[in-house]
């Protein structure tokens, strides 16, 4: 299969871009990532109306679109509803998105345009400045951006789709352990460097064409990704819940 081009006329997978919803989508999406709207909680379409000055139009798109992210639940005949975090089901979440991730980065090692590496290398350095910053609202959002340009590069959208599906239903939870960085391990500047070191590696690897080790460091950064939410678990809800923390194996 040969890489795409500049210039194709497939379009990247991502959210859509210029739409009149697009204020009332990023503002209720990072609400809902920063949870100052809460898991579960009702949304009145009224409520938004009036608080973002739009006709009903707009604010449904927006829903629509938040929904297609697993970050609301839309109900025949029911206010929509943000979505519940399932932290009981975060093990076949992981199982999911290291599937995705070793995919989508292994191909795109082997099947990349030559020009993939601008959208690579600007997320990358998106979320290094985001991180120099303790902006973590802005780390999760280019980090899901850089690994949506490998996707985008992988050569086959409809496992693009799928990973931007699976990264969506951890954006939550992402943001929850990266701006509690310091209470799961005590030296979040590492933690932070340890990322931007992996995101760099990936980089290197897609363009030098290694399909072997793009695999092996998406597998790693994944891992990585599942133990620092189990020790945040561990640390904060280990009193609530039972979590199997045995590392996903998807070699089978």
């Amino acid at each position: 299969m040969s890489a795409k081009r500049k210039g194709s006329s497939e379009r990247a997978v991502g959210r859509p871009r210029g739409t009149g919803s697009q204020v009332v989508y990023a503002r209720l999406r990072e609400k809902i990532l920063r949870l100052q709207i809460p898991p579960g909680s009702a949304l009145d379409e009224f409520a938004l109306v009036e608080e973002f000055k739009v006709s009903r139009t707009p604010i449904r798109e927006a829903l629509i679109r938040l929904a297609s992210d697993e970050l609301i639940l839309l109900y025949p005949n029911q206010a929509p509803r943000v979505a519940p975090m399932d932290i009981i089901g975060t093990k076949e979440q992981f199982e999911s998105l290291e599937l995705a991730q070793r995919a989508t980065t292994r191909w795109a090692a082997l099947r990349r345009a030559d020009d993939s590496f601008d959208e690579m290398r600007r997320t990358a350095k998106a979320f290094a400045d985001a991180a120099g910053e303790h902006d973590y609202y802005r780390m999760v959002e280019s980090n899901l951006e850089f690994h949506m340009a490998i996707a985008n590069a992988c050569g086959n959208r409809h496992v693009a789709k799928f990973y931007y599906s699976q990264l969506s239903s951890t954006l939550r939870i992402a943001t929850i352990t990266l701006a509690n960085a310091t209470l799961i391990t005590g030296h979040h500047r590492a933690y932070f460097d340890h990322i931007i070191t992996e995101h760099d590696q990936m980089i290197d690897a897609i363009e030098r064409r290694d399909a072997q080790a793009a695999d092996k460091l998406a597998q790693d950064h994944s891992r990585a990704f599942q133990a620092r939410i189990v020790r945040f678990i561990r640390a904060n809800l280990a009193d609530q819940l039972q979590f199997d923390d045995t590392p996903v194996d998807t070699s089978e």
